[in-house]
């Protein structure tokens, strides 16, 4: 059995207002009995982080998701975003931030070798906004 997980990581430090975070990741996992089982995923992450001032910043992340390369018309896009205020001297902050913003509704992900073929299946969230008010005593 193997099991191999390759990652890139970039992140910008501008000293500009937008910055940008990408993690991609790459999965082979293969398993030997009778016959040889072999699976292959993709993983993209990218993120774009505003800071237009001490107080406010944001960020937007996209979400890419292939669970398996062989059958590549299973894939997944996910969008979240979030934004924060924190005013100067003051104890609170609230945020405001939503996620599943295409509102994907199930995840599905099929295996299959010359045994046996597994689905595994998850409904998600629908598309969700919570707003964040936080006090420090």
């Amino acid at each position: 059995s193997n099991y191999i997980n390759n990652q890139i990581f970039l992140k910008t430090a501008f000293s500009s207002v937008v910055n940008f975070e990408n993690k991609i990741n790459y999965i082979y996992r293969d398993t030997q009995n009778e016959t040889l089982f072999k699976s292959t995923s993709f993983q993209n992450k990218f993120k774009i982080i505003v800071k237009p001032s001490k107080q406010f910043y944001g960020n937007l992340t996209v979400d890419f998701f292939i669970p398996n390369l062989e059958k590549k018309s299973n894939d997944y896009s996910f969008l979240s975003a979030k934004i924060w205020y924190k005013p100067k001297n003051k104890k609170w902050e609230m945020n405001f931030s939503g996620t599943n913003l295409i509102n994907i509704k199930d995840f599905e992900q099929f295996n299959s070798s010359d045994v046996s073929t597994s689905v595994y299946r998850i409904s998600l969230l629908n598309r969700l906004f919570l707003l964040n008010f936080s006090y420090n005593f």
